[in-house]
C-alpha cells in the first residue's frame, strides 16, 4: 500500500470526522481535535479493511475511501452516545 493512500484515509477520515459532528449537531464531546482525531483513525481502519477486498486500483482507491469515510462518520456518532450514555 502506498503511503499516498494512507494519506488520503487520513484526510477523507478527519474530512467525514469533522462533517458528521456539523451535521449531527450538538455539542462536539471530545471538541473538534477529538473529532479529527477518531475521523482519521476510522478513515485509516476503514479504508485499510476495505483494501484487504477490494484490488489495488483508481476503483479500488475511491472504494476503499468511501469505505474510510463511511466508519469514520459512523465512529464520530458512536463517540456522541458513548460519551452521553456514560454521564461524562
Amino acid at each position: 500500500m502506498p503511503v499516498w493512500t494512507l494519506l488520503i484515509w487520513l484526510l477523507a477520515g478527519a474530512a467525514a470526522g469533522f462533517v458528521t459532528r456539523k451535521s449531527a449537531g450538538g455539542l462536539a464531546p471530545f471538541g473538534l481535535i477529538g473529532d479529527l482525531v477518531i475521523g482519521s483513525a476510522g478513515g485509516v481502519v476503514g479504508g485499510y479493511i476495505a483494501a484487504m477486498f477490494v484490488p489495488a486500483t483508481t476503483l479500488g482507491l475511491i472504494l476503499t475511501t468511501i469505505a474510510a469515510v463511511v466508519l469514520a462518520a459512523v465512529l464520530i456518532l458512536l463517540s456522541g452516545n458513548i460519551k452521553k450514555n456514560n454521564g461524562v
